[in-house]
């Protein structure tokens, strides 16, 4: 491979890889259906234990490391630029230790986070194998484009992670299991979630200030789904249910969304914190139609919301994912004037 063009190649793979990258971090902060639906592997990656380095995202490593590889790239005469082999090296030995996780650890493939890893991998290989640097003049004389390709991936990448994942509700009709749940002359708020889900997390938080907001106005249900991708949510989900029969739901529910662990053992442990009984939350947690239950849930939230979760009602409309605590006021206010 010539010399020139082996630089090239660098550059386009780290370009790629950082467009990615950039998607999945806006994805991160702001869930997208369109990169990570209901069941998805990305989102089983990246939520993963994997999926963080320190409690920093994967994405953010991304967008630095391949950044970094990248601008010193431009500059293969600099000091810095003497970097580039090594730290190639150590990003294609990276990207092949995420791929094992995937294939043998997690057994699950997310295929945003493959393309980054093999754009990783090949990084290397072609560094290694490529010879010395292009020509300075060479570069210099074609870096304020590479310079814009590196701007117009980066927005690229923002732009594909944020697409699909707008606020504002969606009208339409509202699954039985959902207004079975309504109270007449309330605004009814229905949160479905599942326990282990990082954005259920995050948006549990939204729909607990705009419950504290809004008081006796609106009547409140939680529900929920466990995801079969999550390891830890069907004991999560079954301690809450175990827990709303000692009338202690809510309580398990913000110790839920809180622990880290949802193992059996944690869970019997926040029962035990909470006061419950050990005997009836075991016998619950076994129980058939406890399992049933669970299944049943699941099925009929993958229907009405096969995007993912979280979603919540507000009375007739539904938001999936992180939304900002203003649209759900707005949804109660117009729910509250139409009963008017």
């Amino acid at each position: 491979m010539g010399i020139p063009r082996r630089s090239s190649v660098i550059r386009l793979l780290a370009l790629a890889a950082l467009a990615l990258s950039a998607a999945l971090l806006v994805n991160h902060f702001h869930p997208n259906p369109r990169l990570c639906g209901f069941e998805s592997d990305c989102e089983d990656v990246l939520s993963s234990r994997f999926g963080t380095v320190l409690g920093v995202p994967l994405p953010l490593f991304g967008v630095v490391g391949f950044a970094v590889l990248f601008g010193l790239s431009l500059f293969p005469t600099s000091r810095g630029g003497r970097l580039l082999r090594p730290l190639a090296v150590a990003a294609g030995a990276g990207g092949l230790a995420l791929i094992l996780v995937q294939v043998f650890a997690l057994q699950r493939l997310c295929r945003f986070c493959l393309v980054i890893d093999v754009a990783a991998v090949a990084i290397a290989v072609v560094e290694l194998v490529g010879g010395r640097g292009a020509s300075p003049a060479a570069v210099v004389r074609f870096r304020p484009v590479w310079w814009a390709g590196a701007a117009l991936a980066l927005g690229l990448g923002a732009a594909l992670g944020a697409a699909g994942a707008g606020a504002g509700g969606e009208s339409g009709p509202v699954p039985p299991e959902v207004t079975a749940l309504w109270v007449d002359g309330k605004v009814n708020v229905v949160e479905v979630a599942d326990f282990e889900c990082p954005h259920c997390r995050r948006m549990h938080a939204v729909v607990r200030q705009f419950l504290a907001e809004e008081g006796e106005r609106v009547h409140f249900v939680r529900l929920t789904a466990p995801m079969p991708a999550h390891p830890q949510a069907r004991h999560a989900s079954r301690a809450f249910l175990c827990a709303c029969e000692q009338g202690q739901g809510d309580e398990m529910a913000e110790a839920l969304f809180r622990a880290p662990d949802l193992r059996p053992e944690r869970c019997e442990s926040l029962a035990t914190s909470l006061g419950l009984s050990l005997p009836a939350f075991r016998a619950c947690a076994a129980a058939p139609a406890t399992e049933a239950r669970l299944d049943a849930e699941l099925a009929w939230v993958k229907a009405a919301s096969p995007r993912g979760l979280p979603v919540v009602w507000v009375q007739d409309r539904m938001f999936y994912g992180l939304q900002p605590i203003e649209e759900l006021r707005a949804a109660e206010r117009a729910a509250e004037n139409r009963e008017r």
